[in-house]
């Protein structure tokens, strides 16, 4: 996404736009509803800041029952724009330099990063989400384990003699 500079007045501003999906597909998860962005940028004469918003859900797949469902995310970042002629300002790497000369700010990576860390590494429908049999394959958020007795690996059946022997 790019915002250009000459658009922007001295000060603050809130502008609120629909991102283009295709800029930011990186993700295998579908967007239920249209991202939404909201900037705040504040332009300073040597600098420019903007807090984003992103806005949408996802379709997601529960990694203990494989079940569909809506997950709302509102990922913020802050990125900083420092204009300056010296391009090896030494300065942290949440701060990007640009030339006097520049007119486009590009923000698509900080959206795509922004984005990635708002989905959960373990997915899940609910935190108390049962998963499904692996005897039977039912989803035990919806229905009881069919299985008649859970299977036993040979290797521990030495130890299930001893057990039954006391």
């Amino acid at each position: 996404m790019i915002i250009r500079l000459n658009s922007l007045k001295e000060g603050y501003q809130e502008i609120t736009m629909p991102v283009n999906i295709s800029e930011i597909d990186i993700i295998e998860e579908e967007f239920i509803y249209p991202v939404s962005i909201t900037l705040k940028i504040e332009k300073f004469k040597s600098q420019i800041n903007i807090h984003g918003t992103l806005h949408t859900e996802l379709d997601l797949v529960c990694d203990r029952c494989l079940e569909h469902f809506k997950y709302k995310i509102d990922p913020e970042f802050i990125v900083i724009f420092k204009i300056s002629p010296n391009k090896k300002y030494d300065m942290a790497d949440e701060i990007k330099i640009i030339s006097p000369f520049e007119n486009n700010l590009d923000i698509t990576q900080d959206i795509k990063d922004s984005l990635l860390l708002s989905i959960p590494m373990k997915k899940l429908c609910h935190p108390d989400c049962k998963g499904i049999c692996p005897g039977c394959f039912v989803n035990l958020n919806y229905e009881e384990c069919k299985c008649i007795e859970s299977p036993i690996d040979p290797r521990w059946d030495v130890l299930s003699k001893l057990f039954s022997k006391q």
